[in-house]
């Protein structure tokens, strides 16, 4: 009895046998061939995804030049409107005048250029000689007992140093007002431009 069941599952395994040495070597040439459509399909895509980032790179370079640029010629004209002697005294009814001029400007330019929160001058030491703040769509020019002392801000210390047209451009930071983080939060950027005498002396 146990012979006889062995007898019958005899061709069974001699069919088993003969498919794997024949289907074998086809499943291996198929997993080979699967793999090496796969490695290119991978590659393609890898390819287009690369293509797409360059293209993202290349429009955001393209945008921060566009964003950049007019800010740096923005920079340019205040810091020639600021590269006279008589922002570093007060001592004359002319040179009061001719301040208070400087100030209106300040005032229009903010006016007219709405992506600015704050444009301001400060002095050598830090102390802020003009500001004007954007105010909800009205700008308005800070009073003198309102100006602050920004000597100890990084982006002062940054600035100062910097060569004629040279421009500096802040991490995002938060405001700071009367040093202290102001409430809501108000994420900024900061530019900045030295300003400079006819002699080369820096005034701000």
């Amino acid at each position: 009895m146990l012979r006889s069941q062995s007898n019958r599952t005899t061709p069974f395994s001699t069919f088993f046998r003969r498919f794997a040495v024949l289907f074998a070597p086809l499943m291996v040439l198929f997993l080979i061939i699967s793999l090496f459509v796969y490695h290119l399909e991978s590659a393609n895509y890898l390819e287009i995804i690369a293509s797409k980032e360059k293209v993202v790179v290349r429009t955001g370079l393209q945008l921060i030049h566009d964003t950049i640029y007019p800010i740096k010629d923005d920079l340019g004209f205040l810091a020639d409107l600021c590269s006279n002697n008589y922002l570093t005294t007060h001592n004359t009814q002319q040179s009061q005048a001719e301040f208070k001029g400087l100030e209106k400007t300040f005032l229009l330019f903010a006016a007219n250029h709405p992506i600015y929160d704050q444009v301001r001058f400060l002095d050598p030491s830090g102390l802020e000689r003009i500001r004007i703040n954007f105010n909800k769509e009205k700008p308005v020019i800070v009073q003198i007992n309102a100006l602050q002392d920004k000597g100890d801000r990084y982006y002062f210390k940054d600035i100062i140093q910097l060569n004629k047209g040279e421009v500096f451009i802040s991490p995002l930071d938060l405001t700071i007002e009367y040093r202290a983080i102001e409430y809501p939060l108000k994420p900024m950027i900061r530019l900045g431009e030295v300003v400079v005498d006819t002699e080369g002396k820096k005034l701000g």
